[in-house]
């Protein structure tokens, strides 16, 4: 069972997509989208830690490649919606860059609801940038001031 786990990893075209809002990557000195793919494509994984199994019982890879990124990866005619729809399906992890933007984002809401009928609920990685989790519901977060507005979970 764990070699069958061990294929279906590798044969994702992506390590991971990257999920955002792009008003969050459009301030200069704040372009985390841009910022992060260029980090973890550009990460030297350490020689003694390739090959070995991570946390999920996956082996882990000599370099963390390709990352998909809309705006990097998709040509300009590219219909976005089978584009989009297509790399989740090849993408082992999902990362979501988290904030009150991405909150109001119907497209990061659907890439994070697809990634999960995919069964990839286990796959997502928050990566929060701005905001406060949790204050939509968590009462105690208003009492400390914190707002509704301030939610960064989509």
């Amino acid at each position: 069972m764990e070699e069958s786990k061990q294929s279906k990893v590798n044969q994702y075209k992506y390590h991971a997509f990257i999920s955002y809002r792009h008003a969050d990557n459009k301030e200069q000195g704040r372009q985390w989208a841009t910022w992060l793919h260029q980090a973890i494509e550009t990460y030297e994984v350490p020689k003694d830690l390739v090959g070995k199994k991570n946390g999920r019982g996956d082996a882990i890879p000599a370099r963390i490649y390709p990352i998909f990124r809309d705006e990097e990866e998709l040509p300009a005619h590219a219909d976005l919606g089978t584009s989009i729809v297509g790399a989740l399906e090849q993408t082992n992890l999902l990362v979501v860059l988290c904030s009150p933007r991405a909150v109001d984002s119907t497209y990061v809401a659907d890439e994070i609801d697809y990634f999960k009928k995919l069964g990839g609920s286990d796959r997502i990685i928050a990566a929060m940038i701005d905001g406060e989790p949790n204050t939509s519901w968590d009462d105690s977060k208003q009492k400390l001031g914190f707002t509704r507005e301030d939610e960064c979970f989509p």
